[in-house]
């Protein structure tokens, strides 16, 4: 079954309910600022991933929460052009 392994991924180790909070509230933070550290939210991104996802496979969450939830992932900077196609950061 392809895919299906990292479907639902398990938080990286030493991440709890806390800290991913924590992760969220730098983001909230950061996406505020005029220049944002992407090397920051990228990272913080990576650590939040299996939260987001759970989110919106599980909880069945709203855009409109997700993106209060998680600003960073609506920038632009989490979105790149290749080959003509959109592509959205996967973490």
């Amino acid at each position: 079954m392809w895919g299906v392994k990292h479907y639902l991924p398990d938080r990286p180790d030493g991440e709890d309910n806390a800290t991913i909070a924590r992760h969220q509230e730098a983001m909230k933070s950061e996406s505020k600022k005029l220049r944002q550290d992407l090397a920051k939210v990228r990272l913080l991104m990576d650590l939040t991933f299996a939260d987001r996802r759970k989110r919106i496979v599980t909880d069945l969450c709203r855009i409109k929460d997700l993106q209060l939830e998680y600003p960073c992932l609506f920038h632009e900077d989490e979105v790149s052009l290749l080959n003509g196609e959109t592509m959205y950061y996967q973490g």
